[in-house]
């Protein structure tokens, strides 16, 4: 965490491929600094359990890597994450909100690269297409966040 010691020891344990649990604790610094420092988390509860996203409004079309981009990834990478937590309680997910229009990227398909990638490819992947879906790409995210 910013400005404290245990950050350090966190730091250094990470890249020895240890990742020490996180207390609820440093959840609350994280929902915290997450919130303030980057504007884009949403914090939201689901009966008993809290559903923490990261959402990232961004355009997509300079991604030559496409779905293999690490700023899509994350959507995967945040559930080790989350398994790391060992925590039933709560629930991390991420979204990239496209500012571009799917008829612009021309990304291809991960299942078949001859044909261009569907919006449910791009929804499989965490990726919303805001500008195709206007009225709704929110409700669409909100249902997917409330669902187990």
């Amino acid at each position: 965490m910013p400005g404290s010691g245990r950050g350090t020891n966190r730091k250094k344990a990470a890249s020895a491929g240890q990742i020490e649990p996180f207390t609820p604790n440093d959840l609350n610094k994280l929902a915290f600094w997450m919130a303030t420092g980057s504007g884009k988390t949403l914090l939201m509860h689901c009966q008993d359990q809290q559903t923490i996203a990261f959402l990232d409004p961004k355009g997509l079309r300079n991604f030559t890597d496409t779905f293999n981009n690490p700023k899509v990834q994350i959507a995967r990478g945040i559930k080790d994450l989350e398994k790391n937590l060992k925590r039933d309680d709560i629930r991390l997910e991420s979204y990239l909100i496209s500012q571009t229009p799917r008829n612009q990227l021309r990304w291809p398909s991960p299942s078949d690269p001859t044909r261009q990638a569907q919006a449910a490819e791009y929804l499989a992947h965490h990726i919303l297409l805001a500008k195709d879906e206007p009225d709704h790409y929110i409700q669409t995210l909100l249902e997917r966040l409330q669902s187990n």
